[in-house]
This record gives structure tokens, C-alpha cells and sequence, in this order.
């Protein structure tokens, strides 16, 4: 029965080519939207959630309120009070900006202290050149940015009248953000931000991270406009991240119902067209089970071929934007997870079986006689 089944789905897929190619095209557009989009929400919440993983970092710092760590701003004067908390074992400091190169392209920039102690835990490998010296107005650039720009190790970039940089290495990260942007010393990027008296975050490790809760109630009520949480509670506390999950859930569902819609409205049009045939088929014996097996089979078919295809339009469209759009790098992952695609399979076949039940179960309810003599 079912050989029979997939035999009489295929050949309706084939003999109607114009119907069946918009079909899957259309899936496959608003697969490929799903995908690019909850790929860059995983990939930037959990570049963070790695990052603070792997520098074991009990505590974040940063102003309240703020969306993401760029709006954010912790003065110099409360960054030492609280560094000179003895319960502290190492802290990290981190200025975040951007700045713009002279083609206007936005360009991101990273300034950190104690860079060469915590790049490994980072995550950042040094690919070529060397690690700029504190002090000096020398810069990392990330590899992927360095040949957009078509720069190379010992070139000077301008990033203000006044401020010229020397390119002295090159490196790679499994973080998105690194890749994206220029890293230098915490002091030098501050003055070319402008922000000599301000951090936008701070990562603290203790030296017990047992008293973490006792630290953060403490900075909580002796800094008024800062706001100190959990390493683990990071990625739901900013605004930004928590948008980008709010997002991918509502874009998953909007996903389910549009490809469904395209499905259903497919296969009634199918139903309509085909009323004639169905009858003839339920004359010579079809059950019901076995022309609902055909029309739930057509829909897996189309279903599945859009969800794969889907998913090389948006390689495609990653490798195009990661290319030509440097200034939304930060966003965007490195590639696609073989666990993405197998995910896209999964929505592409339930899809297909829930598109398939209404218009397959009105066919079954059509009167042979009726079916048989349909124009």
C-alpha cells in the first residue's frame, strides 16, 4: 500500500511542475529566514554564555538599564571601588565601541586590560604577528576583517584625525563578536572612544565563588546606577539577547503557520482540481487511509525538498552578508550546525503532515457519484 501511495505522490509532484517548484520555493524562502535568524540569535547569545564559561567568571557588571553592552557605562571611580573589593581575585575590564573607517563602514572596536592573560580563555588565537604592547597605539585585527578590508600586518589604520593604529597581529575566536572587531589596550581605545573615565563592562572572578550572592547584594546596594548579576544569569538579563529569544520563538512559530498555510492552500486547490480523480481512485478500491496517505506523502515531499533547500539559500546569504556587510559580522555565525539542519528537517516533515490532514480528510468525504462526475 504504501509503495503504491509514494508511487502516485511522486508522480503528482512531477506532472504538476509549475505548482510543485512555487510551492517548495516558497517554503524554502521562509525556511532560509528561520534559519539565518535563530542562527544569529544562538550565535550571540551563546558566544557570551561560552566566553563567561571559560573564564570560569563569577560576576558581571554593567550600568542598569542598559540594552546591550554598548549602551552601558561604569565610571572610572566605581570601576576601582569595586576592583578593591578584597574578595576579588581577578577582574577584566572591557571598553566597547565603534568607530567608522574612511569608506564610512561601521567598524567595532574592543579595549581591554589584562588582554594577554585572558585571550586564551577568550577563546582568541593569535593567527599571525604579535600581541600589541600596553600602551602603544597597536591593534589585533580579526582575520576575516582584515581581508575584507584587503589590510595587512603593519598597515596603519585611521580611525579618527588624530589617531592612527598600527595593525601588529591578526586572530581568530570562536566568539562572533571577536571576529568582527579590532581589539587594542583598554587606556588607548578609551581615549579614542572618547571614554577616559568609563568601562562598559566588568567581569569579576572571586577568589570564593561561593560568596558570589553576598557581592552582588552588596554592589547592588552601594552603586546606585550599576547593576551586578550572576555569570549565568548574563544573557537573559540583556535587553538585546532576551529580544533576539523572544524573537526566534515567534519567528519559529510564524514559520509553522505561514509554510502550513502554503501547504493547505496547495493541496485544496489539489483537492479541487483532482476531485474527479479521487473518486475513480475510491471506485477501484482506494480506502480512505490510502488516499490520505497520498496527499500527507505529496505534502512530506514538497515540504522536505523546501526545508533543504531552504537551507542552502541560507548558507548562500550567510556567506554573502558575512562578505559584504562587516559592520553586522558580530552578529552572525560562523556557519551552520549540522543539528540546525537536521532541526529543519524535523519542522520540514511535521509541516508537511499537519498541512496535509485537512485537505486529504475533506477528499475522503467527497461522494464517489459526485467525484466521478465533477468537471
Amino acid at each position: 500500500m504504501y509503495k503504491i501511495t509514494y508511487n502516485y505522490a511522486t508522480r503528482n509532484i512531477i506532472r504538476t511542475p509549475l505548482r510543485s517548484f512555487f510551492t517548495v520555493f516558497s517554503i524554502a524562502m521562509i525556511f532560509s529566514m528561520y534559519i539565518l535568524l535563530t542562527a544569529v540569535a544562538d550565535s550571540f547569545t551563546g558566544g557570551f554564555n561560552k566566553l563567561i564559561k571559560q573564564e570560569n567568571i563569577d560576576i558581571i557588571i554593567q550600568s542598569k538599564f542598559s540594552a546591550t553592552p554598548l549602551s552601558s557605562s561604569i565610571s572610572k571611580e566605581d570601576f576601582k571601588a569595586i576592583v578593591s573589593n578584597d574578595a576579588i581575585s581577578k577582574y577584566i575590564g572591557f571598553v566597547i565601541g565603534k568607530k567608522r573607517f574612511k569608506d564610512r563602514n561601521i567598524t567595532y572596536l574592543l579595549g581591554m586590560d589584562n588582554f594577554e592573560q585572558v585571550s586564551k580563555k577568550l577563546g582568541i588565537t593569535l593567527k599571525n604577528g604579535r600581541l600589541f604592547n600596553s600602551g602603544t597605539n597597536e591593534i589585533l585585527m580579526a582575520e576575516r576583517l582584515l581581508q575584507i578590508r584587503e589590510l595587512k600586518i603593519g598597515d596603519e589604520v585611521t580611525l579618527s584625525a588624530k589617531n592612527h593604529f598600527k595593525i601588529v597581529g591578526t586572530y581568530h575566536s570562536w566568539v562572533s563578536f571577536f571576529n568582527s572587531s579590532i581589539i587594542g589596550d583598554l587606556k588607548q581605545i578609551r581615549k579614542l572612544l572618547k571614554r577616559e573615565n568609563k568601562t562598559n563592562m566588568l567581569f569579576l572572578i572571586l577568589k570564593d565563588s561561593e560568596k558570589s550572592e553576598e557581592i552582588i547584594k552588596e554592589i547592588n546596594h552601594s552603586f546606585n546606577d550599576l547593576y551586578a548579576i550572576k555569570s549565568g544569569d548574563f544573557s537573559q538579563a540583556l535587553g538585546a539577547m532576551k529580544n533576539i529569544f523572544y524573537l526566534s520563538d515567534i519567528i519559529a512559530i510564524i514559520t509553522l503557520i505561514i509554510a502550513s498555510a502554503i501547504l493547505i492552500n496547495t493541496f485544496l486547490m489539489a483537492v479541487y482540481q483532482r476531485t474527479k480523480e479521487i473518486g475513480i481512485l475510491s471506485a477501484i478500491g482506494w480506502t480512505r487511509r490510502m488516499i490520505i496517505s497520498m496527499f500527507i506523502t505529496e505534502s512530506v515531499i514538497l515540504s522536505i525538498i523546501g526545508g533543504i533547500v531552504g537551507f542552502i539559500l541560507s548558507l548562500g546569504m550567510l556567506f554573502y552578508l558575512k562578505e559584504n556587510y562587516s559592520n553586522i559580522g558580530f552578529l552572525l555565525p560562523e556557519g551552520l550546525s549540522i543539528l540546525q539542519f537536521f532541526y529543519t528537517l524535523l519542522m520540514s516533515l511535521l509541516i508537511g503532515i499537519i498541512s496535509a490532514i485537512i485537505p486529504a480528510i475533506y477528499a475522503t468525504k467527497i461522494a464517489i457519484t459526485k467525484a466521478i462526475y465533477h468537471e
